[in-house]
């Protein structure tokens, strides 16, 4: 069947979304076999990783026991029969896209694979749909290819996609299409939700409600996915004593190292590109076997080393003794810099994800990202750079609330908490401290203590979410004729709300002036005494407005009626609201 160049550019961007060229490396943990039959049917693992995998069967943990099958089904494979592995929910809480293939289909080292089975550790979602998805795109279902999925959940989809609906389109492609379930420890309700996903696509859905019951429904999966039964595709399979295949010891291992003077990092950890004499000799981890096409003969090569799928990344030469080992180990350069965020007194990760963006920055200048990662209810998330300097911002739901700037030495390992934990200023607002009612008018803004950009909260009634600290809160009431204005300094507390009350120390007033010969008053200005009584300034001014509402501080004060001279001193007192009533020639 092929495919029409729209279906191969989303294939390729489902490749990218899910992270499959970062595990390129990995991947070629397994070498390609001749002896692979390309008339059997190919096959993908999908093991559920998630947090619930932790509930107990007779004392025993899920994934302790999916482990253990999945071991045992590794080590007695046929690999005739092209097989992968994929698992999703192992890595990180919450996040939907936390879905890593281990290996695609082919011949692998058994051991290699085995220990990345044994090391997972249950965290988080449960993405079905997506990782149906990604397994058909990488086991080339939508190429007409005969593949068979096998999915092994304890539980339904919780990243609010259709795992039915995903399967349904494949099968459309590709006839040859089958997905087989094996629900672990499920429920009826789990039960006729997960059935679809089989029944769909013509596969087979088994239950297993113990350790016994799933080895037995991973046998009988076996039967189904492999041409001609059980007895071929398990030569080794038999009881627990039955013989495991060894595997050839490594002939090359490739090491790299974080500093200079760093310790060398384990082989598995550094994908390599390696060119000898500009051709590409090897891609893949530092694990080379005697198997393998291409060994490694004395002498200088060309690399280009990746730490694990991180944008850490070295170019240099490395050096192959007479023994065919590596001498030294090519320094990479890098650190890492682990970021965290909490939200409340009890630092509690927030309960969205938190979205980190990591920008270099070079004499100055801050540059474009070249990294993300997130976290997730109390769990850090680690990133690897580069030495150099960083600036990073985090963002909670979609906005960006905090940024800092990082200096990463070669071989360090940085920790860095982002403090979201806020306060709400709300405040309440009186003329004096005997009135009893709020004003109703106002401007607010907070001004930090020290260095920082003000923070405007705006017409009164407004409140704000701020982050913890020292602040002025200035409050400017305007009125048709004067303005007051006053500072406050407050502290805003995790988790508390301040309110006041905050006594402005103001008095109102109303005026009204008049022309005996019945003309227009064109300008009022407000004069008011100044503190050291040297004489009187401007405090407001009205155009067009000879009556309304004013506002001093309590003292003396005088009108001015256009350019006329001021007007007869009247004083305000705190509390009360005088009349002022001038008429003028």
């Amino acid at each position: 069947m092929d495919l029409s160049s729209t279906l191969q550019r989303w294939i390729f961007a489902a490749l990218i979304s899910f992270g499959l060229t970062a595990h390129a490396g990995l991947l070629n943990a397994w070498a390609q076999e001749p002896a692979i039959d390309p008339e059997k049917r190919t096959v993908m693992m999908v093991l559920d990783g998630s947090n619930s995998m932790w509930g107990q069967i007779n004392g025993v943990a899920k994934i302790s026991i999916a482990k253990d099958t999945m071991s045992d089904l590794i080590r007695n494979w046929d690999f005739s029969t092209p097989m992968g592995l994929m698992m999703y929910g192992h890595r990180r809480k919450n996040d939907c896209s936390d879905i890593e293939i281990i290996s695609t289909p082919g011949f692998g080292d058994r051991q290699t694979f085995i220990q990345k089975v044994q090391s997972v550790s249950p965290r988080g979602k449960t993405p079905i749909a997506a990782s149906l998805g990604l397994a058909a795109v990488s086991t080339g279902a939508y190429t007409g290819k005969k593949v068979d999925i096998v999915l092994v959940s304890d539980g339904l989809e919780t990243c609010q996609r259709d795992p039915c609906q995903e399967v349904q389109v494949v099968k459309q492609l590709n006839v040859n299409f089958r997905a087989h379930v094996i629900g672990f420890d499920v429920t009826d309700v789990e039960f006729e939700q997960l059935q679809c996903i089989a029944t769909s696509t013509g596969g087979q859905f088994f239950r297993a409600n113990n350790a016994q019951e799933l080895k037995e429904a991973i046998t009988n999966t076996v039967a189904v996915v492999t041409d001609d039964g059980v007895g071929n595709a398990s030569e080794g399979q038999g009881t627990d004593s039955s013989p495991v295949p060894t595997e050839e010891p490594p002939s090359t291992l490739l090491y790299g190292k974080l500093c200079e003077t760093c310790e060398r990092l384990e082989p598995l950890d550094v994908n390599w590109n390696v060119l000898k004499d500009g051709v590409q000799h090897h891609a893949g981890l530092g694990v080379i076997y005697p198997r393998d096409t291409h060994q490694f003969t004395p002498g200088s090569y060309e690399v280009t080393a990746r730490l694990f799928s991180s944008q850490a990344v070295a170019k240099g030469e490395i050096e192959i003794g007479e023994d065919g080992q590596q001498i030294g180990a090519l320094n990479l350069n890098a650190g890492s810099i682990t970021t965290f965020a909490v939200v409340n007194e009890e630092d509690k990760q927030a309960a969205q994800t938190a979205l980190y963006k990591f920008y270099p920055v070079v004499n100055g200048e801050v540059g474009g990202e070249i990294a993300t990662a997130y976290n997730n209810q109390g769990e850090p998330a680690e990133t690897w750079l580069n030495a150099g300097r960083y600036r990073i911002t985090v963002s909670v739901g979609g906005n960006v609330t905090d940024s800092t700037e990082i200096e990463l030495a070669a071989g360090e390992q940085v920790e860095h908490t982002f403090d979201l934990r806020s306060g709400t200023v709300a405040p309440k607002v009186f003329l004096n401290a005997g009135a009893k009612q709020e004003v109703n008018f106002g401007f607010l803004t907070l001004f930090p203590e020290g260095s920082g950009s003000k923070v405007i909260i705006g017409y009164y009634g407004n409140k704000k979410t701020v982050k913890p600290g020292r602040y002025d809160l200035e409050v400017v009431m305007d009125s048709t004729l004067g303005r007051v204005e006053k500072r406050f300094p407050i502290e805003v507390k995790p988790g508390d709300q301040v309110t006041g009350p905050f006594v402005m120390d103001a008095v109102l007033f109303t005026y009204n002036v008049t022309r005996q010969d019945g003309g227009a008053v064109k300008g009022v200005t407000l004069l008011s005494e100044r503190e050291d009584k040297s004489g009187f300034v401007k405090t407001g001014f009205a155009w067009g407005n000879p009556k309304g509402t004013g506002i001093g501080k309590p003292g003396r004060h005088k009108l001015q009626i256009g350019n006329d001279a001021p007007l007869e001193v009247f004083e305000l007192i705190l509390g009360e609201k005088p009349d002022i009533n001038v008429e003028v020639q």
